[in-house]
């Protein structure tokens, strides 16, 4: 009896091995949110002058959305990354979706792109990048 129950446990655990075996986990989100707001000469703690966002590699490129953008004149963030080659940074400087860009390079892992605020000039923004479909 004991061996017929060992063989049923080592059935199923080889089961569990196949079936996870093919499963593909990513941390890698396939859009994110960035918050900015930046005053010039604020401590860094109540003034953020640069928002991460990480996301998978897609070979279709990316857009952005910005839902909100205000300051002074001048006021403007800038997307960019070094993951996968880099690319050419993309300025948002009113709300609304950009253009496509994709990156230089290919990867398989995650891209990390920085939105910044200009040095120079106050500015709130929030916005998401997403994947083109």
């Amino acid at each position: 009896m004991s061996k017929k129950i060992f063989k049923i446990i080592g059935a199923m655990v080889l089961s569990v091995c196949v079936i996870m075996g093919n499963t593909r986990v990513s941390n890698a989100a396939m859009s994110g949110t960035w918050n900015v707001n930046y005053t010039p000469g604020a401590p860094g703690s109540v003034s953020n002058q640069t928002s991460y966002i990480y996301m998978a590699f897609s070979e279709n490129g990316y857009v952005a959305n910005c839902t909100k953008i205000s300051g002074s004149n001048g006021r403007r963030v800038v997307i960019d990354t070094s993951s996968a080659g880099g690319m050419k940074a993309v300025a948002v400087t009113a709300k609304g979706t950009t253009k496509k860009w994709t990156l230089n390079g290919k990867t398989t892992g995650v891209v990390t792109f920085s939105v910044s605020a200009d040095a120079g000039y106050r500015c709130e923004s929030t916005g998401v990048i997403k994947f083109v479909q």
